[in-house]
């Protein structure tokens, strides 16, 4: 991106600063309050209200017009969430991430899991359904025992079924939101500009309660 932008603007120098998303973000709110901000960033939709509110952004409106951007070429819906509050569109879609499940074969195949049975899990907040019980059996403790076997010792865990990044703060981006997503909760009255949140709906309290079990 940077040798285009050279070849398109000569007359002008542009460096990379690469750094994780939630540093550059934090960078990007330092620069901007003291009205240095860079030219074009990685924005996230939970900023960019903020960052426009403050008018520290500026509309693309007229440059997408200019450059011809096509934005039905972009998944139906990913546009429409940069549109601010006022009408303004103060971002483009980047990419779009997708939660999926991992797990390795090899461990799999050992407590008799098959392939087919991974890619068929389901799950319910009564019972934690086949997911609950693929977790289950392929916690190992110390002494060999798995998590749905008699003699489990849940205190000396050697092997977890499960492995998470940490508790998805308020969102549950890849820890939970998959899990409140299949009982229709959502996470705010409307998406998007939502006013309330959704956390007193007892969908997502027993979603919850099951997975903090």
């Amino acid at each position: 991106m940077r040798r285009r932008f050279h070849q398109g603007q000569p007359g002008h120098q542009g460096e990379d600063h690469p750094a994780r998303l939630g540093r550059l973000l934090d960078h990007a709110d330092q620069r901007l309050r003291r009205r240095h901000g860079p030219d074009v960033f990685t924005n996230h939709l939970s900023k960019y209200p903020e960052y426009a509110a403050k008018k520290q952004l500026l509309s693309l409106d007229d440059a997408v017009a200019k450059d011809g951007i096509k934005l039905e070429s972009y998944t139906k819906g990913l546009p429409e969430l940069w549109v601010g509050q006022d009408g303004k569109r103060y971002g483009l879609p980047k990419d779009w991430d997708t939660v999926g499940l991992f797990y390795n074969r090899a461990m799999a195949d050992s407590a008799g899991l098959t392939a087919e049975e991974m890619a068929n899990l389901d799950w319910n907040p009564q019972d934690g359904g086949s997911y609950e019980k693929a977790i289950a059996h392929l916690t190992v403790d110390k002494n060999g025992v798995r998590g749905d076997e008699a003699g489990f010792d849940k205190n000396n865990v050697a092997v977890y079924g499960l492995g998470l990044a940490g508790g998805g703060s308020g969102q549950g981006q890849t820890e939970w939101s998959f899990l409140t997503a299949t009982t229709g909760w959502t996470h705010t009255d409307k998406n998007p500009w939502g006013t309330e949140f959704n956390y007193d709906d007892p969908r997502f309290q027993e979603t919850i309660a099951w997975w903090a079990a």
